[in-house]
């Protein structure tokens, strides 16, 4: 009786010498649906929006080129408002680099503000998308700079007139 035991739990231990290497990779995956009543997505089936984008610097004038993208955007619902959950920078140790934010020409606080009006949101719409690069005074400090740009859409149906 005790070999019939020992048998599995060698065939276990044996199963698992079998890999002498082992490579595990883990893919993430992601996927957003937007409803047809309202949606901000970027244009056309380029994800970048998923993507680092990067802001390349440019030796000869000394400055950060801007990231310029599209985004469509429509709401059956009411008028579109946009703002930054948080100021937008990007930093490298104890430097940082302000980032203005413009949506449609409009630039995007912490507060909303109208991006498209109900009428035109009914339709939907096309809007660019801006990131700019605020060169400070003492001009860019050397280094790897990073940070999150963290832009909020929403859409309400719009207050009954009495």
């Amino acid at each position: 009786m005790k070999i019939w035991k020992a048998a599995p739990i060698t065939l276990l231990v044996a199963m698992n010498s079998f890999a002498a290497e082992k490579v595990e990779h883990q893919v993430t995956v992601i996927a957003q649906i937007p409803s047809e009543n309202f949606y901000v997505q970027p244009s056309g089936n380029d994800n970048w929006i998923n993507s680092q984008q990067k802001l390349a610097y440019n030796p000869h004038t000394q400055k950060l080129d801007s990231l310029n993208k599209q985004l469509d955007v429509k709401s059956t619902i009411g008028a579109i408002t946009g703002y930054l959950s948080n100021p937008a920078i990007m930093a490298s140790g104890n430097e940082n680099i302000a980032l203005t934010v413009k949506v449609g020409g409009i630039a995007l606080a912490t507060t909303p503000t109208e991006l498209v009006d109900v009428d035109n949101a009914k339709t939907g719409k096309t809007l660019g998308l801006e990131i700019i690069p605020t060169a400070p005074a003492k001009g860019y400090a050397a280094g790897n700079y990073q940070g999150m740009v963290n832009m909020i859409f929403e859409s309400e149906t719009p207050p009954k007139k009495p």
